[in-house]
This record gives structure tokens, C-alpha cells and sequence, in this order.
């Protein structure tokens, strides 16, 4: 993705910290740091204040975060994230912060005030979910890819709807296919036949597929992190009255 995009996402947060009165935010989601610098990994924290961005996460993505992580001064260690911060002196005293309230843990809340008594920490809510929640033009060409995939996913399998073919092999038909043509899939499959799908959010099941049965499919790709939803209950043969 365009680096602009990113810097044009962080100006909006810092526009909307300020106008929040928050010197900056302790960023923890990984949803929401993708969103924000564009990292996709399993582990990393983002802290926003006055004197920088900083990008902070450990040694197993050192190679990956060089290469995602737009806008953002990159801070690599072993140690835990917090102690990163306190090392390298990010967080000068005095600071009003905000932290994800609805993300961050009792227990790590507690460390928060432990290692920087001098910070004033803020519990906020939703702030980047609700930038998030207006799509640009990119946003937008992602989510219709993840779309334009799980509608071509869903008519490669339709010769797998038949006697003789399982729930389980068509979830794993399906999921195969979300890996290939996308980053995968949006969530676990459901698909589910007969009596099974009366079962909400049921789980694909060995059960082979009869005549008359109507197959609940619940299933979607994922494309650069933006999710496709989409369900269909095919039926096999011809439907009767009932």
C-alpha cells in the first residue's frame, strides 16, 4: 500500500487525539496497528506522543517490520514492550496518554502506571475502529476483492454439492482456495447439511451429502485484511413443497 495512505491515517489521529485533549496513544490491537503503519505480525505495540511515532516489537520481525511498518520509528528487542519504552526514554514525563480500554488487560493496565507513575493514562474507546470505520478508496477495492473472490470460491465448489462429497471437504475445499487466491479465509466455514443446518454456527462434519438436502454455507475470503461475508443455502436436487 501507497505509504500516503498511512501518513494520511496518522495526521487523522493526531487531529483527533488533540482535539480529545490526549498528547498521544498507546496502541496494543494488532487490527488496529496494521490499520495504522501497516504491520502484520503476531506482536507489536505503537505509541504516538508529541516528540514521535514509535513502532515497537521483537527480534523475530525484524526483516518483516522493515519492510510493513510505514511511518513509524522502529524500536526491536527481546524485552517486553513496556520496558522497550521505558528503556529508550518514549515516553518523557508529564504526558496525558490514552490507551485502548477496551484491549488492554487489568494486569497490563497496572505495569502502564508501575513503570510511568508520571503519565496521566486515559482510558479511550474505539478511536481507531471509528477512523476506521470510513473507508478510503483502497479500503474499498479491498473489500470488493474479498468479495469478487468469495463469489468465485463459491462457484468452483458448486459440483462438490452433491451425494458422496462431506461437509468437511468442501469447508476444506473452500479454505484451500481463500489461501490461493486471497490471504484466506475471512473466518471458519460453516457448512453445514440435512438437520445440521438447523445448528447455529455449526461445525463441518464428516456427514456426506443426500438428495433433498439443503447445505447452509457460511463462508468468506479475507484480502488484505479486509473481510468478505457471504451466505447461500444451496439444496441438492429439487426442493420439495415442504
Amino acid at each position: 500500500m501507497n505509504s500516503s495512505i498511512y501518513h494520511k491515517r496518522q495526521s487523522t489521529l493526531k487531529n483527533h487525539l488533540s482535539y480529545n485533549g490526549l498528547d498521544g496513544i498507546l496502541i496494543t490491537n494488532l487490527t488496529n496497528i496494521r490499520y495504522i503503519c501497516g504491520f502484520t505480525g503476531s506482536a507489536a505495540s505503537c505509541l504516538v506522543t508529541p516528540g514521535g511515532q514509535y513502532f515497537i516489537t521483537d527480534g523475530r520481525y525484524i526483516d518483516q517490520s522493515k519492510e510493513q511498518v510505514k511511518g513509524f520509528e522502529r524500536y526491536i528487542d527481546m524485552e517486553p514492550h513496556l520496558e522497550q519504552i521505558q528503556a529508550n526514554k518514549l515516553n518523557p514525563n508529564g504526558l496525558k496518554l490514552g490507551f485502548e480500554g477496551d484491549h488492554v488487560s487489568y494486569t497490563l493496565y497496572e505495569k502502564m502506571k508501575i513503570l510511568f507513575p508520571k503519565t496521566r493514562w486515559v482510558s479511550t474507546s474505539m478511536i481507531l475502529e471509528n477512523l476506521a470505520s470510513v473507508k478510503d478508496d483502497f479500503e474499498l477495492d479491498c473489500i470488493r476483492t474479498a468479495v469478487e473472490v468469495t463469489d468465485k470460491v463459491y462457484e468452483e465448489i458448486l459440483h462438490m454439492l452433491c451425494p458422496g462429497h462431506t461437509e468437511k471437504q468442501v469447508a476444506n475445499t473452500m479454505v484451500s482456495k481463500y489461501r490461493e487466491y486471497a490471504e484466506g479465509e475471512a473466518y471458519s466455514p460453516i457448512v453445514a447439511a440435512g438437520p445440521n443446518g438447523a445448528l447455529p454456527h455449526a461445525v463441518p462434519t464428516d456427514r456426506e451429502f443426500k438428495k433433498g438436502d439443503f447445505i447452509v454455507i457460511d463462508a468468506a475470503a479475507k484480502y488484505a485484511g479486509y473481510h468478505a461475508d457471504m451466505t447461500r443455502t444451496p439444496v441438492i436436487g429439487e426442493a420439495t413443497e415442504k
